[in-house]
């Protein structure tokens, strides 16, 4: 059940406007008292507007949670890439092997077939920013 809902989690935030590219992070000083009262500076990235909307509703023991079941998400997310490879291997042989198809839409098919994988592939690092800025804005 928690898997749906932080499929759901990542559907949603990957839905959003969001240029990997240029994700802007402002730079913050955060200054903590020691027991020694030496204080040390900590520089940090705040979360981009597009989670902060969200993730200021929770607290600490409820981001580390949601980092847990997301990061349990991704072994399983991963299998999928193997399949999408497999069926990219078949799908291409079985083009390339057909005689009734000349070569110019073999080729055609090919590429295509290769630009969809770069396509899911190009997705999947998307996916991993964002899950970068869970973490960086819930723990």
């Amino acid at each position: 059940m928690s898997y749906f809902n932080i499929r759901n989690l990542l559907l949603l935030l990957s839905s959003l406007q969001i240029n990997s590219f240029s994700i802007n992070t402002i730079n913050t000083i955060n200054t903590i008292n020691t027991k020694n009262n030496h204080n040390i500076v900590m520089k940090y990235d705040m979360c981009p507007s597009y989670l902060e909307k969200f993730t200021k509703y929770l607290d600490d023991s409820q981001g580390e949670i949601i980092v847990k079941q997301i990061s349990g998400v991704f072994p399983k997310m991963d299998v999928i890439s193997h399949f999408v490879l497999h069926a990219n291997d078949v799908l291409i042989n079985y083009v390339l092997n057909n005689n009734y198809i000349d070569l110019e839409n073999k080729k055609k098919v090919a590429l295509f077939l290769i630009k969809m994988t770069q396509m899911g592939d190009s997705t999947g690092s998307h996916i991993l920013q964002i899950y970068y800025d869970i973490v960086n804005c819930l723990l």
